[in-house]
């Protein structure tokens, strides 16, 4: 077959979302990302490595292009244009070019219902985000002005959240349900003065610094923040087996786990398995999924997994404000 090759280089965009069809490729050598662009971020739909095929929809259904294309490494590709398709089609039977039609529709519609979803994604993380901005703001200024008392550093709660509002203009009623969140989960403390303002305080500032290393973590890389109820309900299940060990260090099968998770009542352990690929960049000292001859699993120790339980179950809390 004829074709035109082309050389890309890693980041070079092969052609965009709603671009006319221009033919179809097949990677000769790298490897190419489809994706979508939802709110400033890149949503992956496939990575196609050598000897893959991209665009070969538009070849059939001449609709314009449903998806973006560029290359994640330095890649060749050949060009099958429209024409020179359309000569290759002569020698194709009719009821093949149909299915090739519908399943061409298909994918599109696919590729729709996943851009409509992430679209519904986008104010969600985006109130998340608005979250860990307003920590990251509470964390400079009580490094500012935290005053070290004994053990523990405090700050007068109403000045806080006037300098938060006044300052950086965010509202000062979400700010106050935020920090009171933190005070539920026992990320800040109460306390008051000799003149009977509210003080908030903290047994060390590097407590609010981990929790929004976190926080920011599962925002960055997971794409999301909230974990589902099945699996805050295996975290769970997790927390009460270490608990159960003799050890620091401790694993569990899903089929203990789900032993555990009735006890406790929990109802979605038929769903733990499918939800590991939430953990999967948690650091492997503090979680690991692993697999054994018992079946997919889990290896923890007891102070991490405690600490991941109470962490998303803060950002989950964090999640409902408004």
């Amino acid at each position: 077959m004829p074709g035109k090759n082309l050389s890309l280089k890693p980041g070079q965009i092969l052609f965009s979302k709603g671009d006319a069809s221009d033919g179809m490729y097949l990677v000769r050598r790298g490897e190419l990302q489809v994706y979508l662009e939802q709110q400033g971020r890149e949503v992956t739909l496939a990575n196609v490595g050598d000897g893959g095929m991209i665009g070969e929809m538009a070849l059939f259904d001449q609709q314009p292009r449903s998806a973006s294309v560029k290359a994640i490494s330095a890649s060749e590709v050949t060009q099958i244009t429209n024409e020179d398709f359309r000569k290759l089609l002569k020698q194709i039977p009719r009821w093949f070019t149909s299915l090739m039609v519908t399943l061409s529709g298909r994918l599109r519609a696919t590729n729709e219902r996943l851009e409509k979803t992430e679209a519904r994604k986008a104010p969600a993380m985006e109130h998340m985000q608005n979250v860990l901005r307003i920590l990251h703001i509470i964390e400079l200024i009580w490094h500012r002005d935290g005053i070290k008392e004994g053990k523990a550093w405090t700050i007068e709660q109403e000045t806080l959240i006037s300098q938060i509002s006044t300052i950086f203009s965010e509202d000062a009623a979400f700010v106050s349900k935020v920090i009171e969140v933190l005070i539920q989960e026992g990320l800040f403390g109460r306390a008051s003065n000799s003149y009977g303002s509210a003080l908030l305080s903290l047994g060390s500032r590097g407590n609010l610094r981990i929790f929004l290393d976190f926080f920011s973590r599962v925002l960055k890389h997971d794409g999301y923040a909230v974990l589902p109820d099945a699996a805050m309900d295996l975290l769970q299940a997790a927390a009460s087996a270490g608990e159960q060990s003799a050890y620091e260090k401790f694993s569990a099968s899903l089929s203990d786990l789900a032993i555990i998770g009735h006890k406790l009542h929990l109802k979605t352990s038929d769903e733990w398995e499918s939800c590991l690929s939430y953990f999967r960049t948690c650091d492997r000292k503090d979680f690991e999924v692993i697999r054994a001859s018992a079946g997919p699993g889990i290896q923890s120790n007891k102070k991490s997994i405690q600490k991941m339980l109470k962490f998303h179950s803060t950002i989950r809390k964090l999640s409902l404000q408004s």
